[in-house]
């Protein structure tokens, strides 16, 4: 592939592989193939779309991506990590642990890579949009609360125990990420009143 290519589109192919892709590429849609897996992909990439393939085991998502889908059609059971808010309807998806059933990697990278010692207590949940986050540890982490859009609604610095005045938003449910050096801890959150 050239080094200068920015958009690569496969859709629809009998394709079971893909090249090394260019550092350079930015756009990749390689749905509806038969890929079983994907090579590393690059740093620069800001959109992802490859549904309806069978890819069981996905790479390391980079942190420029603004858009991804991997849906549909896909056997994968596990992530490598998140990236946020690109991923926010992936989150429930659990990160791939050693041992995992389809022999997925396990990343280490960086703070999408979830840690079970990075644990939040959200409470009451659902909420009128007044709720206490309680984290296990007394480093400050940082809370960001996206809508079902994916768009940053609110963030803020939390430490310990720290009450949450979300008041002005809407009813609705809520993508939360409590974001330290140890990692991310994803949860919803639901607003009613």
């Amino acid at each position: 592939m050239p080094a200068s290519l920015t958009y690569l589109n496969c859709t629809g192919n009998f394709l079971t592989t893909l090249p090394t892709l260019p550092a350079s590429l930015t756009e990749l849609y390689c749905e509806g193939c038969n890929l079983t897996s994907l090579p590393t992909l690059p740093a620069s990439l800001k959109i992802l779309v490859c549904d309806s393939n069978h890819i069981s085991c996905f790479p390391t998502f980079p942190n420029s991506l603004t858009t991804v889908v991997i849906g549909s059609g896909n056997p994968y059971n596990c992530l490598p990590n998140y990236v946020l808010p690109a991923m926010n309807s992936y989150t429930n998806t659990p990160l791939c642990a050693a041992g995992n059933t389809n022999g997925c990697a396990v990343s280490t990278a960086g703070i999408e890579q979830y840690n079970e010692n990075n644990r939040a207590n959200i409470y009451p949940n659902p909420n009128n949009g007044s709720f206490v986050i309680e984290t296990n540890g007394d480093t400050k982490q940082t809370m960001q609360l996206y809508d079902v859009n994916g768009k940053l609604v609110l963030s803020q610095t939390v430490n310990g125990k720290t009450t949450i005045d979300a008041s002005a938003l809407n009813e609705g449910v809520y993508n939360l990420s409590i974001i330290s050096s140890e990692g991310v801890t994803n949860k919803r959150l639901v607003i009613v009143r």
